[in-house]
């Protein structure tokens, strides 16, 4: 399977698929997604106004222990399959997150 995490000049890119409207927010599992490695993400927030992104980002800051600011939708912000920009992740934090995932 390809790597979840891809690094970039700006920081590392992950692709997610999200399922909004859940009855809780939750990562599931890293899966098999057409081409590309994506984590399969829950959350409560409704897909409206940015709501379900913002949870997303929110999710995806607790989970990982950064601050919320250091993520971003950068595509897909109108689609179920989005990729996430994390700034300032660090080689040792982001091999911690990569086996967690595997």
């Amino acid at each position: 399977m390809a790597p979840l995490f891809r690094n970039t000049k700006d920081g590392h890119l992950i692709s997610v698929r999200l399922i909004p409207g859940a009855s809780r927010d939750e990562i599931l599992t890293r899966e098999k997604f057409g081409s590309e490695t994506v984590l399969k993400v829950k959350v409560r927030a409704i897909p409206e106004k940015g709501k379900a992104n913002r949870a997303l980002c929110l999710l995806l800051a607790k989970s990982f222990k950064l601050p919320k600011s250091n993520f971003e939708v950068i595509s897909g912000v109108k689609s179920r399959t989005k990729t996430v920009l994390i700034r300032d992740l660090d080689e040792k934090k982001l091999k911690t997150l990569a086996s967690a995932f595997e």
